[in-house]
C-alpha cells in the first residue's frame, strides 16, 4: 500500500472539511473515535517566504508595511506576522505568517489583495518588479493546520528586543507524524511553557516541502532568555523522563529537525 496515502486522504479531508472538520478528521485518524462536538475551530496558517535579492530589504519592507498590511485589515485579516532571518545580510530572507480563519479565508485574502487597487499602486515596485529588477530570486508559500492542543495563534505582546525561533520536526511516517502530535499534546507542550519556551503556533503541514512534519514558532523577550529557557527544558526531569519513553523517543518518531532564529519587523503585527 502507498505510505502516501492516509496523508492525502487526511489532506483532502481537512481541505473540504474546513478547520472544524479537520478537527475530527485528525482525532479519528489517532484514536478511530469520533470528535467531540464542541471541539474548538482550528486556524490555517500561510507561512509566505521570500529569499530577497540583493539591496531590497528596504523595497519589501515598504510593500509589507505600507500595502500588504493595511490591505489585508482592510479584508479583515490578521495580525499578520513580519519576521526576517539577517543571518546573510546582503540577501535576507523575510517570512510573512497570516493566520486564517478558516480554509476559505486563504483564498478570499488572495483575491481581496489582487482586487484591492489601493494595495496594487503602493505595493508595486514589490510585486510587479522587472525581470531585470527583481525584488526576490524565489517565493515559496506553505500552508499549515493548527494543531488541535493549539488551535489559534498567541500572538506575544510586542517588545523591541523579543526574538522569535521557528522549528520544523520531520517524521518519518504518518504514524511516528501522530505520536509526535500525542506528544506535545499530553506533556512537551506543558513543559514547554513551564520553562519559558513560549509558543506563538504549532502547525501540521498540509501543503510545504519536507513532509510529515509539525512546524512551530516559539518566542522570547529576547536572545539570552532563549538560552536560558532551552537550558531549563533539557534538564527538566518531567522532559527527561518523556524523551525515553517507548513510542516517544526521537529515534522513533523524528528523522530530522531544523531551526531558524528571526527578528520581526518594526511594523510586524505578531
Amino acid at each position: 500500500m502507498n505510505s502516501a496515502a492516509p496523508r492525502r486522504t487526511f489532506l483532502a479531508q481537512a481541505l473540504v472539511s474546513g478547520a472544524a472538520g479537520a478537527v475530527g478528521v485528525s482525532t479519528m485518524i489517532q484514536s478511530g473515535e469520533a470528535a467531540p462536538q464542541a471541539a474548538a475551530p482550528r486556524q490555517f496558517y500561510e507561512l509566505g517566504i521570500y529569499q530577497l535579492t540583493a539591496g531590497m530589504q528596504s523595497r519589501a519592507d515598504e510593500c509589507f508595511e505600507h500595502a500588504m498590511l493595511p490591505a489585508a485589515a482592510r479584508a479583515g485579516a490578521g495580525p499578520i506576522g513580519v519576521f526576517v532571518d539577517s543571518t546573510k545580510a546582503d540577501s535576507p530572507v523575510m517570512y510573512v505568517l497570516i493566520p486564517h480563519v478558516g480554509r476559505e479565508a486563504v483564498g478570499a485574502l488572495m483575491k481581496a489583495l489582487h482586487d484591492d487597487a489601493e494595495y496594487q499602486k503602493a505595493g508595486k515596485p514589490f510585486i510587479a518588479a522587472s525581470a531585470k529588477d527583481p525584488s526576490y530570486s524565489n517565493h515559496e508559500v506553505r500552508l499549515m493546520l493548527a494543531a488541535a492542543f493549539m488551535p489559534a495563534l498567541d500572538a506575544p505582546e510586542k517588545k523591541e528586543t523579543r526574538v522569535f525561533e521557528l522549528r520544523r520536526y520531520r517524521s518519518p511516517s504518518e504514524a511516528a507524524f501522530r505520536k509526535k502530535l500525542e506528544m506535545f499534546a499530553t506533556s512537551e507542550l506543558a513543559i514547554f511553557r513551564r520553562v519559558g519556551l513560549n509558543p506563538v503556533f504549532f502547525g501540521e503541514m498540509l501543503f510545504g516541502p519536507d513532509m510529515p512534519n509539525i512546524t512551530y514558532m516559539l518566542t522570547y523577550p529576547d536572545a539570552a532568555a532563549r538560552g536560558k529557557a532551552w537550558a531549563e527544558f533539557g534538564k527538566n526531569p518531567d522532559w527527561q523522563k518523556l524523551r525515553v519513553t517507548p513510542g516517544y523517543t526521537d529515534a522513533e518518531i523524528i528523522s530530522n529537525i531544523s531551526s531558524i532564529m528571526l527578528k520581526p519587523a518594526s511594523y510586524s503585527q505578531i
